[in-house]
C-alpha cells in the first residue's frame, strides 16, 4: 500500500512543478503593457474598419441616387430648349462665335501695296521719317500696309512699333536679296 502514496506523491509533485513552470512563463509586466497596446490598437483599427463599414451605400441608397441622376438628367435635357430654365440650372447657351471686323480691308490693303512699292525704293532712314509723320500716314494706313507686309498682330501695335516693324522688314528684304547677289534696282 506504500506504492500508492508514493505514486500519489510523485503526481502532486509533478503538478506542483508543472504549476510553477505555467507560473514562470506567465509574461513581466512590461510585456503585459506591450501585449495590452497592441490589443488596444487592433481593436481600434477593427473599430473604425467597422465604422467605415457601416457608411458604404446599400443598394437602397444606390437605387436613390441612379433615379436622383435620371431626374438630373431630364432636367438638363429640358434646359437645351427652354432658356430660362437653362440659366436657372447654370448652363449658358452657346451662340455663334462673333465674327471679328476686320481691322484692315480689302480696298485699304490694295492701297497700302502702292504705298508699299514706293517705299521700298526710298533709303531705310527716309522710309522711317516718312511713316512717322502722321499728317502723311494715319494709323490705319500704317495698319494697312503692315497687313499687306503679313506683319501680325497689327491690332496690338502702336505707330511707332508698326514704323519699327515696316522699316526693319523693308531693311531686311533688302539685305536678303543683297546676299542673293540681285542689285537693288530689280525690286
Amino acid at each position: 500500500m506504500s506504492k500508492p502514496k508514493q505514486s500519489n506523491y510523485s503526481k502532486t509533485k509533478a503538478f506542483l512543478k508543472g504549476l510553477r513552470d505555467a507560473l514562470g512563463a506567465l509574461p513581466k509586466e512590461s510585456e503585459r503593457k506591450e501585449i495590452k497596446a497592441t490589443l488596444d490598437t487592433l481593436i481600434e483599427f477593427l473599430t473604425s474598419l467597422r465604422e467605415k463599414f457601416d457608411t458604404l451605400p446599400s443598394v437602397k441608397d444606390m437605387n436613390k441616387a441612379s433615379q436622383a441622376i435620371r431626374k438630373l438628367e431630364e432636367l438638363f435635357v429640358q434646359a437645351e430648349t427652354d432658356p430660362i430654365l437653362a440659366s436657372l440650372v447654370g448652363l449658358r447657351r452657346l451662340s455663334p462665335p462673333k465674327r471679328k471686323k476686320p481691322i484692315v480691308t480689302e480696298e485699304e490693303i490694295t492701297k497700302a501695296k502702292g504705298e508699299l512699292v514706293k517705299l521700298k525704293k526710298l533709303p531705310v532712314d527716309e522710309i522711317r521719317a516718312k511713316l512717322q509723320e502722321q499728317n502723311f500716314y494715319s494709323l490705319s494706313q500704317l495698319r494697312a500696309i503692315a497687313s499687306a507686309m503679313n506683319i501680325k498682330p497689327i491690332e496690338k501695335l502702336n505707330r511707332n512699333s508698326l514704323v519699327h516693324q515696316i522699316s526693319t522688314k523693308i531693311a531686311n528684304y533688302r539685305g536678303y536679296r543683297n546676299l542673293m547677289g540681285e542689285a537693288e534696282e530689280e525690286q
